[in-house]
């Protein structure tokens, strides 16, 4: 019973960090708006708005499936609690490639800011991943079966895009470093490529995980 409590005290602390750590880059993510000299530059040039809502949005997406693996899978043993660290160290190295990225000039510069950004993201997909089928694998029987898909589909979905995007930041470089339009389609379509498959994946495997937890029940 002791060493319960001393586990479900750890998550509590460890998920109280980590909510800490993604708060601290949202803030980081506001210093990436540079305060230009005219307010019209804000309408001539607006990506710098459309970098920080995507990178909002991809990190409210990181925190709700963060949460959710909190709530019911995170289980923490030694490999799981360092994945979570290297979690929370990717979202740090997310919101500065999106620094990076506003501060450099140059195709190939940006190129290399934009393989930075999507790879620490990928990193981020890869723990989160190992750790939604870690919990998912270790509390098999305890959960019911929407919760057992629920958490096989996130491992899943996590592994394959998190695979795919890192794959495609390795080749990018390799292929078409000097060109940052060719190395962000690259990235993109590595993005839709892993979500598509994952999808196919999770959706073939639903009827043999949730039938199986059924007849077993």
């Amino acid at each position: 019973m002791e060493h319960e409590e001393r586990s479900q005290r750890l998550v509590r602390r460890i998920e109280a960090f980590s909510d800490l750590v993604m708060g601290f880059s949202v803030g980081l993510l506001g210093l990436t708006l540079v305060v230009p000299t005219h307010a019209a530059v804000l309408l001539l040039h607006p990506l710098w708005l459309v970098s920080y809502f995507v990178t909002f949005g991809l990190i409210a997406f990181l925190w709700m499936r963060h949460q959710r693996l909190f709530s019911m899978y995170f289980i923490p043993l030694p490999a799981c609690v360092v994945a979570n660290f290297v979690f929370l160290s990717m979202l740090g190295l997310f919101v500065y490639f999106v620094q990076v990225f506003a501060h450099v000039r140059g195709e190939f510069d940006q190129a290399i800011a934009v393989i930075g950004y999507a790879g620490s993201y990928a990193v981020a997909m890869l723990a989160l991943g190992f750790m939604y089928a870690v919990g998912t694998r270790e509390r098999w029987k305890q959960l019911a079966p929407q919760d057992r898909f629920i958490g096989f589909s996130n491992a899943s979905r996590a592994l394959i895009v998190g695979t795919v995007l890192l794959l495609a930041c390795i080749v990018s470089p390799l292929v078409f470093f000097e060109f940052k339009l060719i190395a962000t389609y690259t990235v993109a379509t590595a993005v839709i490529v892993g979500a598509l498959v994952s999808r196919v994946w999770v959706n073939y495997q639903r009827p043999r995980i949730i039938g199986a937890a059924h007849a077993g029940a």
